[in-house]
């Protein structure tokens, strides 16, 4: 064991100086699968375990930096379902969880979990999904550990939560069965929502507007450069929405539902404005400074 738990210390700083210095994911998943296997060999379940929650910590460093870079490429649909899988993934390894190390505390705030936490939020805010497609089926739930049909009149031996083998222990679905679809705001899974199609090839046509995303995102330079938001209210004239081809007849701004020449033209419409805050790179290059 004295090859593996030097292999492991090294594993645990890598990823806890991520923002000093990135490691390579792909090499520190490899390390980790081998890592785990030899654990398993062992019968080392704790130990398994352990190694569990940093290939959890690995894969949300690596679904943040997907949506960061992606985001950067305009992927927004893209780098909006890595921003979910990095919401999901911090679940798992935030404390208390009972599997969690002792040093795990220190190893969050160092990996920058906090940040990505923080952040995370605040991205979704600036995308423009409100309606999510929720579906509604039946089906049913087999453990993932002794592959056993369960529920609630015939459970298994497993708990949820715990870690079997260095895997969490979880329910897999089959036999599904879609009854209906629902339109919702607030989903467990905001993964499915609705997009135009083009009427002569029928593929999926993205007309959201993702401005506000594509802005902040244009002026910052790294996953882990800190910035916020304030949301003002300003009043807005015909001027101001006619040079953003607003016309006549179109719908009022103000959400009325009638149209603009028989509401609003005349007066203004209270309108959200968006004023971010960003870090600067400091002088010594070494990170960003306060903003």
């Amino acid at each position: 064991m004295n090859f593996n738990t030097q292999a492991l210390e090294t594993a645990i700083n890598c990823i806890a100086e991520v923002a000093m210095q990135a490691y390579e994911i792909e090499n520190m998943e490899r390390l980790l699968v081998e890592l785990k296997r030899d654990a398993l060999h062992a019968e080392d379940q704790k130990l398994a375990a352990h190694i569990w929650c940093l290939q959890e910590a690995v894969a949300v460093h690596n679904s943040y930096f997907s949506a960061f870079s992606l985001l950067k490429k305009g992927a927004f649909y893209d780098a909006w379902c890595e921003l979910e899988n990095t919401e999901k993934g911090l679940w798992a390894i935030k404390a208390p969880q009972s599997y969690l190390p002792d040093y795990w505390e220190e190893f969050w705030n160092y990996g920058q979990y906090g940040f990505i936490e923080e952040h995370v939020p605040k991205w979704q805010a600036l995308f423009p999904y409100r309606l999510f497609c929720s579906p509604g089926m039946t089906y049913k739930q087999y453990c993932s550990v002794c592959d056993v049909e369960i529920n609630p009149r015939k459970p298994c031996d497993h708990k949820d939560g715990e870690i079997y083998n260095g895997e969490m222990r979880a329910r897999v679905v089959r036999d599904i069965r879609y009854n209906h679809i629902a339109l919702v705001k607030n989903p467990a899974n905001k993964f499915a929502f609705l997009f135009l199609s083009d009427p002569e090839t029928g593929e999926k046509v993205d007309h959201y507007d993702y401005s506000l995303a594509k802005g902040l995102i244009s002026v910052l330079d790294h996953p882990f450069q800190r910035w916020d938001y304030d949301i003002q209210t300003l009043e807005r004239d015909y001027a101001y929405f006619k040079g953003r081809g607003f016309k006549e007849n179109d719908l009022c701004p103000c959400g009325s539902k009638r149209k603009y020449s028989d509401c609003c033209i005349l007066s203004t419409v209270s309108v959200p404005h968006y004023q971010f805050s960003y870090a600067a790179p400091s002088q010594e290059g070494d990170g960003w400074s306060v903003f």
